[in-house]
């Protein structure tokens, strides 16, 4: 069977529009030097972060690299807490074929279940599905839903995702992840004076800079804490990775520099795992 694309008003789901958003979404964007072996990239509608997640993909097109490891999250909570999909998925662009050989290694760790109902409905790893099509068509994947896991479960799920790194040379791990959410409408009000914006701006800055001390505590206190949606996924990446690793941020920005609302603000960013 094959996933259908729900990520309704995320990006056209016309082949032409989708293309030539994407096209227009790269154009400008400098090609990285060294490949990363991971990447954080967000996963808001296209017109929002579409721009930071293009220099996310700019950094493996044209690479080595034909297979990826993509890391959602479980927005609506239900079903198992680290689930993966077997099915292929499809995008306007095409399908994007489900590497059977990552899926069984993957599966081999028990708190890793097949379980199609968290990918239903869900976007965080839908959204990268066309960026992924565009810049390699051939490229594989295997898509892994997180919620509700603590420190333990993820460094288990983390060793498991490393050493099936190890056995696919050419994989890259894609943790998808928006940054705060503040505001009314997502009903998070920070106790502060600053204003929604220089809050939400600085509090980023914060959480993008434990990353690069390589702070997986303080990723997952910050995360639990926060409305960093992704938090687990950036978490298991950062112990997935073999150490020694660097983070190198291509591309940051909010939502009020899309759209100039200071009253609700997002926080997106594309890092590269080196």
């Amino acid at each position: 069977m094959t996933r259908e694309p729900t990520a309704v008003g995320f990006y056209p789901f016309n082949k032409d529009e989708l293309r030539e958003k994407i096209n227009k979404l790269m154009q400008g964007v400098p090609r990285e030097e060294e490949t990363p072996r991971g990447l954080i990239v967000p996963h808001a509608g296209y017109n929002y972060s579409g721009k930071t997640a293009a220099y996310a993909y700019k950094s493996i097109e044209n690479s080595e690299i034909n297979k990826a490891i993509i890391l959602g999250v479980n927005h609506h909570g239900i079903g198992a807490d680290a689930a993966v999909s077997s099915q292929d998925w499809e995008t306007p662009l095409g399908v994007v074929k489900n590497n059977e050989g990552l899926r069984k290694e993957l599966l081999e760790n028990p708190l890793i279940q097949e379980d199609e109902l968290p990918h239903a409905n869900e976007h965080s790893i839908d959204v990268q599905m066309p960026f992924i099509k565009y810049i390699n068509r051939d490229m594989e994947f295997v898509p892994v839903s997180l919620k509700s896991l603590n420190e333990e479960d993820i460094k288990s799920i983390s060793g498991t995702i490393r050493k099936t790194l190890s056995n696919h040379p050419g994989t890259v791990l894609i943790a998808s992840s928006d940054l705060l959410h503040v505001g009314p409408h997502f009903s998070f009000y920070p106790d502060t004076d600053e204003g929604t914006l220089v809050y939400t701006d600085k509090k980023n800055k914060e959480f993008i800079e434990k990353i690069k001390q390589r702070n997986f505590r303080g990723v997952m206190e910050a995360g639990e804490e926060s409305t960093v949606c992704g938090y687990l996924a950036i978490a298991a990446l950062m112990k997935s990775i073999k150490e020694p690793w660097r983070a190198k941020v291509l591309h940051y920005c909010t939502s009020h520099d899309l759209v100039g609302d200071e009253t609700n603000v997002v926080g997106y960013v594309s890092i590269s795992i080196i």
